[in-house]
């Protein structure tokens, strides 16, 4: 269900998959919808055992979609759906062909940490706690008029989120510090078990905070002349454990957001609608620049890195899901037969051989007319990372050989992933879905092939401007 933002306009959230990695705020626009690929809490609260900070790249994403109303009144439930995952495909897949690498899809699913509520009680945590909720059951009984809040009120979550929200504080406050840790002992003498009165000044010694390195160096120096001043006499030789760290409380790497932070963000990227129009995503973006309000809500210290993705044309649903189902595929295996789907699916668009799929294949690769030499070489680079000729294809000028690229893609990926029983003349095995030798480098590089040339095609389909 949408979100209805303002008189005209709907906010849809689709989540993403893949999402490993990534960084950044991504504005979409030039379609029928516009928006931005982001963190995906959805004002949702995770378990109550959550830590304070989170890395963003490991925060689940999604993308958040506008679209007017008027454009989709007349459509039905299924009909909305498509027409959205088609938007969201589009965008997504333009994403991609900066990284190659990239797996990002519109086929993510929820976070799961969505609260239910079942009579008096609150179904949190995912499922690992139940919070009796009073005020509510109270309301019930009496029949009298409810206005309170359950869950701010009656599950005692004012109270937690006060709790957490000084521990994400304090957290963030050790991120800027260094930390002192001294042990004064290995242990204690025989017989001796209260020494916090007879020792006072090494048993306090602990752990401490500084503003720079110089300072808890300088710390650490204190405490060591400070315990070999002091050493006991009731302790034998070797007795004294004097050991100093000196240590950066926190090594962040990456962009790491405190879940407040990530709730703030949300908020302001969903008031998105209320200061773009279609046509007026550009300007704001110009205007993000110099007034980050989108990229830099507070209390964040420094902006989030963000980029635009411009796209003016759709693609076919058939295709395109083939290929999406290849980003999502865990094993080279799944992948090799997703790719290979997409090349086989325009093999056919273009009646490149009605009656055998190995023609009709090599006829696609074999046409310049489909597949420019520039266009091939550029595909064969990204699918191998480079120019070398680890397939054998090539001339000694540089020059692919299209009718072996052909061969090389039914015998080595298409037919081992097809066919279960063998294949060929000499029976040659199939490589089974959990098998190792999916794993090979040779047939893993024969998928990020497969894979860009599945790209490419799916590229070439796009239909026209929206």
């Amino acid at each position: 269900m949408g979100l209805k933002v303002d008189k005209d306009l709907i906010l849809f959230r689709l989540p993403l998959g893949g999402v490993d990695g990534l960084e950044k705020l991504v504005f979409c626009h030039g379609l029928e919808t516009y928006g931005v690929i982001a963190s995906n809490l959805g004002a949702l609260r995770p378990h109550l055992s959550r830590q304070p900070l989170y890395a963003y790249s490991e925060i689940p994403k999604a993308i958040l979609l506008f679209v007017r109303e008027s454009r989709i009144k007349e459509m039905r439930r299924q009909e909305i759906g498509q027409f959205l995952l088609q938007q969201a495909d589009a965008y997504v897949f333009e994403w991609n062909k900066r990284i190659p690498e990239s797996r990002l899809h519109a086929r993510g699913t929820v976070p799961e940490y969505e609260e239910k509520r079942e009579g008096r009680y609150i179904h949190t945590d995912a499922s690992h706690a139940w919070v009796h909720d009073p005020i509510r059951q109270r309301a019930l009984e009496t029949e009298g008029v409810y206005r309170a809040s359950a869950e701010d009120m009656g599950s005692g979550r004012n109270i937690i989120d006060d709790v957490l929200s000084q521990c994400e504080k304090e957290v963030l406050l050790l991120c800027d510090q260094w930390m002192v840790a001294n042990e004064a002992f290995r242990y204690l003498p025989e017989g001796v078990n209260d020494t916090s009165k007879r020792f006072p000044e090494l048993i306090r010694l602990g752990v401490m905070q500084a503003k720079s390195q110089d300072e808890a160096e300088c710390c650490a120096d204190f405490f060591s002349d400070k315990a070999s001043r002091n050493i006991p006499v009731a302790l034998p030789k070797g007795a004294v454990f004097n050991k100093n760290f000196v240590y950066k409380a926190f090594l962040l790497s990456g962009k790491w957001l405190a879940f407040s932070e990530v709730i703030q963000l949300e908020k302001n990227l969903i008031s998105l609608g209320h200061h773009v129009e279609r046509s007026g995503m550009k300007q704001l973006l110009e205007r993000e620049c110099n007034n980050p309000f989108f990229t830099n809500p507070y209390p964040f210290k420094s902006n989030l890195e963000w980029e635009e993705v411009r796209v003016e044309k759709v693609y076919p649903v058939l295709p395109m899901g083939y290929f999406v189902s290849g980003l999502e595929m865990e094993r080279p295996h799944g992948k090799a037969l997703s790719f290979y789907q997409v090349l086989e699916y325009e093999a056919r668009r273009h009646r490149r051989g009605n009656e055998c799929d190995k023609s009709a294949l090599k006829n696609l690769i074999g046409s310049k007319e489909l597949l420019p030499d520039a266009e091939l070489r550029h595909v064969f680079s990204l699918g191998i990372g480079g120019d070398e000729d680890v397939f054998g294809i090539k001339s000694k000028k540089g020059k692919i050989d299209r009718q072996k690229l052909g061969d090389l893609i039914y015998e080595n990926l298409r037919n081992p992933v097809v066919h279960a029983g063998g294949y060929g003349k000499s029976g040659e095995a199939a490589t089974p879905p959990y098998s190792i030798e999916q794993f090979r480098p040779h047939f893993q590089q024969l998928v990020r092939l497969a894979r860009e040339l599945a790209r490419y095609f799916v590229t070439e389909s796009s239909e026209a401007k929206v």
